[in-house]
């Protein structure tokens, strides 16, 4: 994408130490200068120590850091009830400080592990991904609530909750300009983690979905990834980034440490040394 150089995340305190790896991720393999956004949720580390750890890496790029409260909208709701919706939503509210026709959002368990320059990103809206919204499927009743309230009808295919995601502006303005989210999401009465944000954004994106695998996100609950994995998704051109959830520290804390010092001494210190 030509003209894509900004990227989004929406973080919080729990993950101060994933966003120290995604800064240094940055710092190192996007090649052209980008705009990172980096809103945090809540404030149980203050806005001072976030930018005195991640300003460092910014050296070549522009960091941006920003609260919930620099947007102009009520989520102190929504933050009591769970910070994730609260997070959710401001991928959305960012576009009032976005100048570029679409932004990358990255969630805090995302950093790059190849060179990128942004203008050649794989896709061009969406996360490279395709589902289909089937009655067992945990979205389901969200969806058909969106469809409800906004009566428009349910698209065929949507974008599964992963990132790295590309949002175009102009179509998340006209989501922010027609609809209070706030409200919307506040009186879902489904479960909170029923709720998706590329959900509601596939309402008002129906260009055809573009399926290619670009990266590899590990979840907990699954198998727990090895260094033999990371070192055939680190040699494999077509894989970017990764994502290691913050919940496989907490279903295996040693292994997990290891598993980030492999990555420091694998990935990130050859390009640190070149």
């Amino acid at each position: 994408m030509e003209n894509l150089n900004t990227i989004v995340t929406i973080t919080c305190s729990r993950d101060f130490e994933a966003m120290k790896r995604q800064a240094r991720s940055i710092d190192l393999f996007v090649i052209e200068q980008c705009t990172h956004f980096v809103v945090i949720e809540d404030i149980s580390i203050g806005i001072d120590t976030w930018k005195l750890e991640l300003q460092p890496f910014y050296a070549r790029h522009k960091l941006v850091l920003l609260t919930a409260d620099d947007f102009n909208i009520n989520l102190k709701e929504l933050r009591e009830i769970n910070g994730w919706l609260a997070q959710q939503l401001l991928k959305f509210y960012i576009v009032s400080k976005i100048t570029t026709e679409s932004y990358l959002v990255l969630d805090s368990k995302n950093f790059f592990i190849k060179h990128i320059s942004l203008k050649d990103w794989p896709v061009t809206e969406g996360n490279g991904m395709s589902n289909e919204i089937l009655p067992s499927n945990k979205w389901n009743d969200f969806v058909k609530y969106i469809s409800d309230v906004l009566n428009i009808p349910i698209p065929d295919k949507f974008f599964p909750a992963h990132t790295p995601f590309i949002f175009r502006t102009s179509v998340v303005k006209e989501i922010i300009n027609t609809w209070n989210l706030v409200n919307i999401v506040f009186k879902f009465k489904g479960g909170y983690e029923k709720v998706s944000e590329f959900n509601i954004y596939r309402f008002f994106s129906l260009e055809p979905l573009t399926v290619v695998e670009f990266y590899k996100t590990f979840w907990p609950g699954n198998a727990f990834p090895t260094t033999e994995e990371i070192s055939q998704l680190h040699v494999n051109p077509a894989i970017l980034m990764l994502g290691l959830h913050n919940g496989l520290y907490e279903q295996k804390p040693l292994e997990f440490q290891e598993l980030i010092q492999f990555i420091e001494d694998t990935i990130f210190k050859p390009v640190i040394s070149s």
